[in-house]
C-alpha cells in the first residue's frame, strides 16, 4: 500500500549462468543463459465499488544453446566405408570421420564443433488493464484489455562438424490484443452465474531459413557448388470472437449441477512465400 486507496507491486528477475560447453570452431562458451524480467502492478480502489488494476511487464531470455555433439560414421582410411570404432561413444575421441575426412569427436566431453553459434533469444513486453465495478447486490462487472508483443530468434547448427550439414534460422514476431467484458453474480444461496464476451487478435510475422552445403562430401566449407538455401516467409492473422455463459446450481449442500455454453468464431488468413536457391 502507498495510500488508503492505492497499492503498488514490483517484481524482478535476473539470471546469468555461464555455459559449460566449448565451441572449438568459434572459441566460445555454449549452454549459458542470461535472463531478465520486470513487472509493475498498480491497483487503485477509489471506493468499495470501483477498482482499477494496471499491469506492465517486460522479459528477455538470451540462451547460448548447448549445440550438437557428433561422431563420424566413416572409416578414417576411406570415409565411404563404415567405421569399426564405437560411433555411439561420446565420452572419448573415436577414430571415425565424416565424408570430408574430418573427425568431429573430442577427448573432452565438453568440446563440440559449431560453425554457427547456436542461439535462442526471446523478448516479451505487454500490459493488462482491468476495470471492475461491484453492484449493491454483489454482481461484478469487469472490463479487461491486454496487449502482448513477443519476438523470437533461433539459430542452430545441427551438424556438429566443420560443414553446413543443416543450419536452421528463424525469426518471429507475435503481436496479440484481447478485449473481454465479463459479468458475474456474487455468491447466492442457490449458486452462481457468469457470462461474457471475448475478442482476440494475433498478427504473426515469421521467417525461416535453412542452410546446408551443396557438396558435403567435398572439402570443408561451401565448396564449388555453394550452399543450398531454403526459406519461408509467413504473414498470418488470427481473429477470435466468443460469447459464453455458465451456471452453478446447488441442489443441496452436497450436490451442485454445472451448465455452460460457449460459442466461438475463428477466422485465419495467411500469405506464405517459399523458395529454394543455391548461393555461389
Amino acid at each position: 500500500p502507498v495510500g488508503e486507496s492505492l497499492a503498488l507491486r514490483l517484481s524482478g528477475l535476473y539470471r546469468d549462468e555461464e555455459g559449460v560447453f566449448n565451441n572449438t570452431m568459434r572459441d566460445e562458451k555454449l549452454g549459458g543463459v542470461k535472463q531478465t524480467g520486470l513487472r509493475a502492478q498498480v491497483l487503485w480502489s477509489p471506493s468499495e465499488q470501483w477498482s482499477i488494476l494496471l499491469n506492465g511487464h517486460y522479459g528477455e531470455n538470451d540462451v547460448a544453446n548447448r549445440g550438437i555433439k557428433a561422431n563420424g560414421l566413416g572409416d578414417p582410411s576411406d570415409p565411404t566405408l563404415p567405421c569399426q570404432d564405437d560411433v555411439g561413444d561420446f565420452s572419448r575421441q573415436t577414430d571415425c570421420v565424416i565424408a570430408t575426412g574430418f573427425n568431429p569427436s573430442h577427448d573432452d566431453f565438453h568440446s563440440i564443433n559449431m560453425i554457427v553459434s547456436p542461439r535462442q533469444y526471446y523478448e516479451n513486453k505487454g500490459g493488462l488493464g482491468k476495470l471492475s465495478y461491484q453492484f449493491d447486490d454483489g454482481t461484478n462487472l469487469a472490463l479487461l484489455s491486454a496487449y502482448e508483443d513477443t519476438k523470437f530468434e533461433l539459430s542452430e547448427d545441427n551438424g556438429g562438424a566443420n560443414v553446413f550439414i543443416f543450419n536452421p534460422n528463424q525469426n518471429a514476431d507475435f503481436e496479440q490484443y484481447s478485449q473481454e467484458i465479463q459479468l458475474q453474480s456474487g455468491d447466492q444461496p442457490w449458486g452462481y452465474w457468469q457470462m461474457g464476451l471475448f475478442y482476440f487478435r494475433e498478427d504473426l510475422l515469421q521467417s525461416t531459413i535453412i542452410r546446408r552445403d551443396a557438396n558435403p562430401a567435398g572439402p570443408p566449407g561451401p565448396g564449388p557448388n555453394g550452399e543450398v538455401i531454403s526459406y519461408n516467409k509467413l504473414d498470418q492473422r488470427d481473429e477470435d470472437f466468443s460469447a459464453y455463459g455458465k451456471l452453478d446450481y446447488k441442489i443441496d449442500d452436497r450436490l451442485t449441477v454445472y451448465a455452460g455454453l460457449r460459442f466461438t468464431h475463428n477466422k485465419k488468413s495467411a500469405t506464405s512465400d517459399f523458395g529454394v536457391l543455391v548461393a555461389p
